[in-house]
């Protein structure tokens, strides 16, 4: 197993957890920052050296960063910088390490979109729109490799309980700094994992982890758009007047 992330500490940390759990066999190491795209195609390189059977059999992409503004007040900056964390960086790992998996006939490749990647809502147009594109390369890559020996999961977490909305980025690029009520009544990011490996393991396709209001969303976009496009600019339209502190009926609020 290698463990790969920006924080070194932090990846130690986990490796020293997971030499407890599996009797000794303590994870690699390999830290790297998604952001130096260019210098991708080498650290896959190294993961293959360091690799005691020299393969990568399952690749799980899960790093990215989320965004929390509206598109009124979120810079273009903010769009392509994060669109270079959660898209490219992930394509760019996978394109280093399929010519790997498709010399072996062999792999597993899972990535961590989310349900925004099927439905688009207020206050996160870019977050939204790096993990629509993920949707859309990992479904056309699928196509591609599944007689191949090479098998894709795309995992579509709705609200998990963690850190994600507070460390976001504001449409400035500063920290957002706040939490989500959504988010901290979203499952524990251990129930998240478990339900992950569950996926990977039963090689699903597709794997939706969220609540009931994220799943009916996600059920009624395809046959019912209007109906789903309806709850969801109701829903946009409470994010928009509390983000301008405003009242129900559009007023600003006096202190």
């Amino acid at each position: 197993m290698i463990l790969s992330g920006r924080r070194e500490k932090e990846l130690q940390r986990v490796a020293n957890t997971c030499d407890a759990l599996r009797g000794g066999r303590r994870p690699i190491v390999l830290p790297f920052d998604l952001k130096n795209i260019e210098g991708l195609e080498q650290i896959a390189k190294d993961a293959l050296k360091v690799s005691p059977t020299s393969r990568i059999d399952i690749l799980v992409l899960s790093g990215g960063i989320a965004t929390r503004a509206l598109v009124e007040e979120t810079s273009l900056q903010i769009d392509i910088d994060t669109m270079k964390i959660n898209y490219f960086s992930n394509i760019a790992l996978t394109k280093a390490i399929l010519p790997s998996m498709l010399k072996n006939r062999s792999g597993h490749v899972a990535v961590i979109s989310s349900a925004k990647g099927r439905i688009g809502m207020a206050d996160s147009s870019t977050y939204c729109a790096t993990k629509h594109a993920l949707m859309g390369f990992y479904d056309a890559f699928r196509t591609e490799v599944s007689s191949r020996g090479i098998k894709v999961t795309s995992i579509l977490p709705g609200a998990v309980n963690t850190n994600v909305i507070k460390n976001a980025l504001a449409g400035d690029g500063k920290t957002y700094g706040k939490d989500d009520k959504n988010n901290l009544k979203g499952i524990a990011p251990e129930e998240c994992a478990r339900r992950i490996v569950v996926a990977i393991k039963n090689e699903d396709p597709e794997a939706i982890i969220a609540g009931a209001g994220a799943r009916f969303c996600l059920a009624i976009r395809g046959l019912f758009p209007t109906v789903c496009f309806s709850i969801l600019a109701k829903k946009g339209q409470r994010e928009v007047l509390q983000v301008k502190g405003m009242g129900a009926h559009g007023a600003a609020k006096v202190s």
